[in-house]
């Protein structure tokens, strides 16, 4: 297996080197360990100096053209600020001896950008994930299990940065955790699910014609029977991401960015007449899950570009383009009712072309 890095940033090669990180902590670092299923690795940035850092990859480019005809990777990661993706992602699907993308997130600025990338990988029959890192994540995904015969009815989910770049992570959960129930039968997501930003006149009259990534805070609706998800995004001097779902019966939280788990069951109330309270009936640490999320995506990728190799039906992503595009269209909605005095906004009124500059 030939695989191969586009961008040397953080996330695709400099995160390898924050000592506090768990290693491997960048796609780089990811591709380097899997040494008995990836035997060569290209990098490509348009930074020589970045590139002159790598002693152990086996080709290093400056034009991701080149490395594609030269190299021929079969799987690569693509990690370069989110205006080039589509470009790249096109070039890189119609390489012949690509089988596997994997897409940092946003998946595009757009919903026209992010369906040319999709197509793209579907004409050429290439497998495309998007790196919503959480959904590689043990407790997340038992979360997910263990409510999906218990109908959330509200959401609400805390992140300090812009929407698009940090809040689509959490948008992204938001539908996770809502796919057992949206997804799964005739609901119809662009027609069905609205978005209000929370906001006043002057916030509205501030991002007026500017298409910039701003913090926005505002209401998911799955439908008005649905589940209501609550985003608040608030820059902070600390890092913060926390989730609280609410069921009928019970309430879960995570805290800790994602390290801490508390469960809640609605019980009799002790002290009021004919009222029901939460009592804590559990806390659960991360431990003895530490291995890198990133690490999960990466192996995945690689192991579904193995099967295409060998002609198999390889498995489905844990998160598909179409995934990170029904994150993307929530997101651009929300920036959308932001701009327009917080009213409220469907999905399927959402533009094509509408887009928002994330870097």
């Amino acid at each position: 297996m030939k695989a191969s890095v586009i961008g040397l940033g953080r996330v695709g090669f400099e995160f390898e080197f924050e000592k506090n990180r768990i290693p491997p902590a960048s796609h780089w670092g990811c591709y380097c360990s899997l040494t008995e299923k990836v035997a060569e690795i290209a990098v490509c940035d348009v930074d020589e100096s970045k590139l002159a850092k790598l002693h152990n990859s086996w080709g290093k480019f400056t034009d991701y053209h080149d490395m594609l005809t030269k190299f021929e990777p079969n799987v690569v990661s693509i990690c370069t600020p989110t205006p080039t993706h589509t470009e790249i992602a096109c070039a890189v699907a119609e390489c012949p001896s690509v089988k596997a993308i994997l897409l940092e997130k946003p998946v595009a600025q757009s919903l026209q950008e992010a369906d040319t990338i999709i197509d793209t990988c579907k004409k050429n029959n290439v497998l495309l994930t998007v790196n919503y890192t959480r959904r590689w994540a043990k407790l997340y995904a038992n979360i997910r299990d263990s409510i999906s015969d218990k109908q959330p009815t509200l959401m609400v989910g805390s992140h300090p940065g812009p929407l698009l770049r940090t809040g689509t992570h959490m948008i992204d959960l938001f539908n996770w955790m809502t796919e057992y129930h949206l997804f799964r039968g005739n609901n119809d997501f662009d027609n069905e699910v609205s978005v209000q930003a929370f906001g006043n006149p002057v916030m509205a009259d501030y991002m007026k014609g500017k298409g910039d990534d701003f913090n926005i805070s505002g209401c998911v609706n799955y439908g008005d029977e649905g589940v209501q998800a609550i985003l608040l995004a608030k820059p902070t001097p600390y890092l913060l991401f926390e989730l609280d779902i609410l069921c009928k019966t019970e309430r879960i939280r995570v805290t800790d960015n994602g390290d801490r788990f508390d469960l809640y069951h609605s019980r009799k109330s002790k002290r009021y007449a004919g009222i029901r309270e939460l009592e804590h009936t559990q806390m659960r640490r991360n431990t003895g899950d530490y291995e890198s999320l990133l690490l999960r995506a990466v192996r995945e990728t690689v192991e579904r570009a193995e099967h295409k190799l060998k002609g198999e039906l390889a498995p489905h992503s844990s998160c598909s383009g179409m995934d990170a595009r029904r994150a993307l269209q929530i997101a651009l909605a929300l920036h959308k009712s932001a701009c327009e005095t917080c009213g409220r906004v469907y999905l399927k009124d959402i533009p094509k072309d509408y887009i928002v500059v994330s870097h």
